[in-house]
């Protein structure tokens, strides 16, 4: 806006020009203008703010022109030549109407540069989204071999991630917006133990380790209330659905054998999986601040539901026994993410 006025400053000094001639009325009234045309009936002139006016000869006493002075008197007539007069006020009129349409037809095409390069002019952006807080619960598993059982828990964790994200404008206030973010779980452990009696000597080990990836992909639409202006702030509404997509690690190895030591058979790393595999659905709102024509702030808050399901089978076999266990386990949640990021237009 600070940059259109002086687009406009051309036209203001245009429209506060001293005007050359001047109108000499029968009641004694003088007005400064521009006369822009004579003919047989009446004289058509530039007044205030560069209005048309047009006044009738039997109301005019006295008649000046630029570099003429007085042309014209009540009944008398012209005392200059009344073609050369014609002549020069029509060219002088052409002259004034081509600079004005000059001067509109550069504001127009600045301006039509400027919305070209507007925001709601551009149709893609990208960005990214710094998530500080994730209201959300990770499931985890518990399996025990004796008797064979299981029980899947929550663990509510406050995770900081990153998102990606990119939008494609449909209409100036509408517009589709695909995102994905990526976060890992993981530990090891591994554990050697020997014990020395009088009577005899026990070693025992065990490597341990579980692990999760969870990539999230969601694809939604974006409504502003208002349309895309620099420097101000613009509130939105999102919705949406997506898929958390979940790559699990899971082993507990025996490292030394002995002799009866009973064997576990589970799909537990699959089913690890299968329960942090969630289809979403999101609802949420934010603000947005253009900091100029390509570069945004951006602060939402999404509300997903979130549901997946899973099926465990457990094989345990000793030297006297062997047993099948199979659970199925349906899961659904809330999670909340606040996030601030950049927006960049292009």
């Amino acid at each position: 806006m600070k940059y259109l006025i002086f687009l406009f400053v051309p036209v203001l000094i245009f429209s506060q020009n001293n005007h050359t001639d001047k109108l000499y009325l029968l009641d004694g009234k003088e007005y400064p203008c521009t006369v822009t045309s004579l003919d047989d009936n009446k004289i058509s002139f530039l007044y205030l703010e560069n209005r048309n006016e047009s006044i009738i000869w039997d109301a005019l006493d006295k008649l000046e022109i630029e570099n003429f002075g007085i042309v014209y008197q009540k009944g008398k007539g012209f005392n200059s030549d009344y073609d050369l007069v014609k002549n020069f006020v029509k060219e002088r009129a052409n002259k004034i109407l081509s600079k004005k349409n000059k001067e509109e037809l550069l504001i127009n095409s600045e301006i039509a540069k400027l919305n070209s390069d507007s925001p709601t002019a551009k149709k893609w952006s990208m960005g990214v989204l710094f998530v500080p807080y994730y209201s959300g619960e990770v499931n985890q598993v518990i399996v025990d071999i004796y008797p064979p059982y299981v029980v899947v828990y929550n663990s509510t964790t406050n995770e900081i991630n990153m998102e990606w994200f990119l939008n494609f404008s449909v209409t100036e206030q509408f517009s589709f917006i695909f995102d994905f973010s990526y976060n890992s779980d993981y530990y090891e452990t591994k554990v050697i133990q020997s014990r020395f009696t009088n009577y005899d000597t026990t070693k025992y080990g065990v490597f341990d380790n579980k692990g999760i990836k969870k990539l999230n992909i969601h694809l939604g639409g974006k409504f502003y209330f208002f349309k895309k202006i620099p420097e101000t702030v613009n509130i939105f509404a999102l919705a949406g659905f997506g898929r958390q997509f979940a790559f699990a690690e899971r082993s507990n190895i025996d490292l030394i054998q002995s002799p009866g030591s009973p064997i576990v058979e589970s799909n537990e790393a699959d089913f690890l999986e299968n329960i942090n595999s969630l289809w979403k659905l999101y609802l949420g709102f934010g603000a947005e601040y253009y900091l100029n024509n390509s570069l945004s702030i951006i602060s939402q808050v999404r509300f997903l539901y979130s549901s997946s399901s899973g099926k465990l089978n457990i094989r345990y076999k000793d030297d006297y026994t062997t047993r099948t266990t199979s659970s199925e386990v349906k899961l659904s949640n809330w999670i909340t993410r606040i996030g601030l990021g950049l927006n960049f237009y292009f």
